[in-house]
């Protein structure tokens, strides 16, 4: 199976491609070849419409459009991601979700700061694993499951 030459494809396509998904890794490329095909003097609105022609519906949004073809004036056409200080998302990992979880085991009283004491990550990462990984919430300064089993529900009752 050959190559598909996607750079052409915008200007030999006379009728709307059905692809389940399109992504940026195929969407951004071809927003470049447009944009560069037009000398860069076409508005976005006229390459959003030949986009449109190409995929249909499955076209990116207006608005990345519109981001990339600012991005693409700007003189950029390296088309990987440009790196970006800070820490990576690799603090909320298995390893420090059960951590929390045994301090939570350990002390249901446990807050915050105490967990930032311990860890050393960023606040809002521990957020993040108390209530999304965890499904933990805070009450009456007690960590307790967000939702309830039948057996803790009667427990409460009784």
């Amino acid at each position: 199976m050959g190559r598909v030459d996607w750079f052409s494809l915008l200007s030999i396509v006379q009728y709307p491609i059905h692809i389940e998904k399109v992504n940026n890794a195929l969407m951004t490329p071809l927003a470049l070849r447009v944009f560069m095909g037009g000398g860069g003097s076409h508005a976005p609105q006229q390459n959003l419409a030949r986009l449109r022609i190409a995929f249909g519906d499955d076209a990116t949004c207006n608005t990345t459009i519109y981001n990339w073809f600012a991005e693409f004036k700007r003189g950029r056409v390296n088309l990987s991601d440009e790196f970006r200080d800070g820490r990576s998302s690799t603090a909320v990992n298995n390893k420090n979700i059960d951590a929390v979880r045994r301090m939570i085991e350990t002390d249901n009283y446990v807050t915050y700061r105490g967990v930032w004491a311990s860890l050393g990550m960023g606040m809002n990462r521990i957020q993040s694993m108390l209530h999304k990984h965890l499904g933990m919430r805070k009450l009456c300064s007690r960590w307790i499951p967000h939702k309830l089993t039948k057996a803790q529900k009667m427990d409460r009752v009784t």
